[in-house]
């Protein structure tokens, strides 16, 4: 096991998530996932490779969301507005990402399991940037009424938008393009019909159980239909 390992993983793989993976696998450079074998290590080079670096207790994967306007994006995919971003944290020292500090924890995101933080610039009133941000914005929407707060959504430009998890875990592309796509998904639920025409309650529909299944069918759909490879098996390992 090479020495910068920096906590004790599941016995499985990081593409396949099969459990013989520490019986005839091998670590990652960076030391951080394992593979069982060498076609699961570069099949799943596209979506670790970006994040392939030596851990840090200082240091948390998040995504940057760009300025986007379709909800959702006709051309493309959603995560065509995402990049990378490392999020450095380190309490009392001004290097630390102003996430940390003042991001919001996203409540539905935590209803399914996979805590989010976000932070904008904008909304937080602390700069002017320009460009709409609906994806940010839907990851921000509040169970209770299917409504995103106020000033989220009177905020005329939120521009650039970070998200990280809560948890400090890496965050993958592929992961919040599914949990961006399963809230949309209930933003079509009839919300303000339930209690005349019996429809079950809405927030009552956001649990694990029923986001497990969304996100099985997203990737399996993603993988087949789209030919997306980085989507290639989803399990609820991949969120904890």
């Amino acid at each position: 096991m090479p020495a910068n390992v920096h906590y004790t993983l599941a016995p499985y793989c990081g593409r396949c998530i099969s459990r013989d993976a520490f019986r005839r696998g091998s670590w990652c450079g960076c030391g951080s996932v394992f593979y069982c074998c060498s076609e699961c290590l570069t099949r799943h080079s596209p979506v670790h490779r970006p994040m392939c670096r030596p851990f840090s207790p200082k240091e948390v994967w998040g995504i940057k969301i760009i300025q986007n306007w379709n909800d959702p994006p006709r051309i493309g995919h959603p995560a065509d507005y995402f990049r990378h971003e490392l999020c450095r944290v380190d309490p009392g020292r001004s290097t630390t990402h102003p996430i940390f500090e003042r991001g919001e924890l996203c409540p539905l995101t935590q209803r399914i399991g996979i805590p989010l933080r976000i932070y904008c610039t904008s909304v937080m009133r602390e700069s002017s940037t320009a460009g709409p941000n609906e994806i940010a914005v839907k990851l921000r929407v509040d169970p209770s009424n299917g409504l995103a707060p106020a000033r989220w959504r009177l905020t005329d430009h939120p521009g650039e938008c970070i998200v990280i998890r809560e948890d400090r875990k890496p965050l993958t592309m592929e992961l919040l393009e599914t949990i961006y796509s399963f809230v949309v998904h209930f933003m079509d639920y009839p919300i303000d019909d339930v209690e005349q025409e019996s429809w079950a309650q809405w927030d009552g529909l956001l649990n694990p159980s029923v986001w497990h299944f969304f996100a099985r069918k997203y990737y399996q759909k993603q993988s087949e239909e789209s030919g997306r490879n980085a989507f290639h098996y989803f399990s609820p390992l991949l969120c904890t």
